[in-house]
């Protein structure tokens, strides 16, 4: 109930057949996330090992993490699974 779904580019084909009612009753929210090319992934891969590029992490996870995020968390969250 009152969940998100995020659609994450696609694979193949730009149209879906969608039945809305389940997403209706249910209150949930469909979000459309665009992403660039793998071509254009690669390359910001190569940009970032070139110039020794990492992301920023202040802490690792485990469980604690799903606390963490509902106190309204900020930025990226790792998870580490064992």
């Amino acid at each position: 109930m009152a969940g998100t779904v995020a659609q994450v580019g696609f694979l193949s084909g730009q149209t879906s057949q969608l039945n809305l009612m389940p997403l209706i009753f249910r209150q949930t929210n469909l979000r459309g996330i665009a992403v660039a090319p793998r071509k254009a992934f690669e390359r910001m891969n190569n940009f970032l090992n070139e110039h020794a590029i990492k992301p920023e992490i202040k802490r690792v996870y485990a469980i604690e993490a799903f606390e963490h995020l509902s106190k309204g968390a900020f930025g990226k969250i790792v998870i580490k699974i064992k």
